[in-house]
């Protein structure tokens, strides 16, 4: 609220979480536990059949996605539906020093309690740095479009990111087959 305008609708988009080591969608870990999925619920997936642990290895079998990154293929998915919006401006960028990034990335500036480096680019740039090798792949925690017509929020604590913008966009999102996505409670 400090920082993003208000907007009429979001929608959220579940990180993607590892089954047995290999990432997957929440859909599909539902489906390999013959649980119904819901993206409202996911968490009942880790809670009543993701914590069976691997005989072999004794370690459960679902781990939670990391927090407060998408994965590439997310990015890649979410940044097609955001390359469709009439807009070629720059994209605000930031993200928490505490990934390893600091005043040699940008500029340093405080949100919520936090420390978080702001940069300047373009969506290109998003996925660029959710494809790199450095900090593992780290993607901006907030990134606000130039003209304010949309924004995407990936708080450090979440294991899920918020993206705000027009009922149309909050609906493209929630509606994708490639993204296990909800559109969410907007209160302001």
């Amino acid at each position: 609220r400090e920082v993003v305008p208000r907007f009429p609708a979001v929608a959220v988009v579940l990180h993607r979480a590892k089954l047995e080591g290999v990432s997957m969608p929440w859909r599909e870990i539902a489906k390999h536990f013959d649980f119904p999925y819901d993206p409202t619920t996911f968490w009942a997936i880790l809670r009543q059949r993701g914590h069976d642990v691997d005989e072999r290895n004794v370690r459960p079998r679902v781990l939670p996605p990391r927090d407060g990154c998408l994965s590439l293929e997310e990015i890649t998915q979410l940044l097609g539906h955001l390359h469709r919006l009439d807009e070629p401006g720059f994209v605000h960028m930031f993200v928490w020093t505490a990934y390893g990034f600091g005043a040699d990335d940008g500029e340093l500036v405080r949100w919520c309690g936090d420390t978080y480096v702001y940069t300047r680019g373009s969506l290109d740039d998003i996925r660029a740095t959710a494809a790199s090798p450095i900090a593992a792949g780290q993607t901006p925690n907030m990134w606000i479009s130039d003209s304010g017509q949309w924004a995407v929020i990936s708080h450090r604590r979440c294991l899920c990111t918020y993206v705000a913008g027009s009922e149309g966009l909050a609906g493209a999102i929630a509606g994708d087959p490639k993204l296990d996505a909800a559109l969410a409670d907007y209160e302001w």
